[in-house]
């Protein structure tokens, strides 16, 4: 079974994404790398596996350039000339508590399904409009209080008829 990981990630150093590409180096696991146009590139090399870096945008957390430059990640792994079996999601920072050979095993498995429950939070994100989104806006929280008052009294859920 074919891999393609794609990676989000940003800032100056890269080691935590390197180490990850080390630990599962293999020739049916590829990446895809998308680094936030405020930083340089790292440089990231491999042995088995590909590493491919695509388009880049400016990132801001929390906003829909995180969703963009997931959806930038998603059409590089689909035009590229391999198919993958799976396509996994993951941050430069996150770091896999496995071996190679126990994640190729894991999916050869029966269909696999994530699931994550929907919480108070990202209910709450998604059902207000911010029509700020390619700002960051993280350090302004009276900016953000006032956003979600407006929401409120204008009765704005964008969620309404979906849960």
């Amino acid at each position: 079974m074919r891999h393609a990981i794609m990676a989000m990630g940003s800032g100056n150093d890269a080691r935590v994404l390197q180490k990850v590409i080390n630990h599962l180096d293999d020739s049916d696991i590829d990446f895809f790398i998308h680094w936030d146009l405020k930083y340089k590139i790292p440089k990231l090399v491999s042995q088995k596996s590909h590493v491919f870096f695509t388009p880049r945008i400016k990132v801001y957390w929390g906003t829909s350039t995180q969703i963009s430059a997931e959806k930038i990640l998603l059409e590089s792994v689909w035009h590229y000339k391999q198919r993958y079996d799976y396509i996994h999601l993951i941050s430069s920072n996150d770091i896999p508590l496995m071996t190679t050979q126990y994640f190729k095993e894991f999916f050869n498995k029966d269909l696999y399904l994530g699931y994550s429950p929907r919480n108070e939070e990202n209910t709450q994100r998604l059902s207000f409009y911010y029509p700020i989104d390619h700002f960051n806006i993280r350090d302004h929280l009276n900016l953000i209080r006032f956003i979600k008052l407006a929401n409120t009294l204008l009765h704005v859920n964008r969620l309404k008829k979906k849960i």
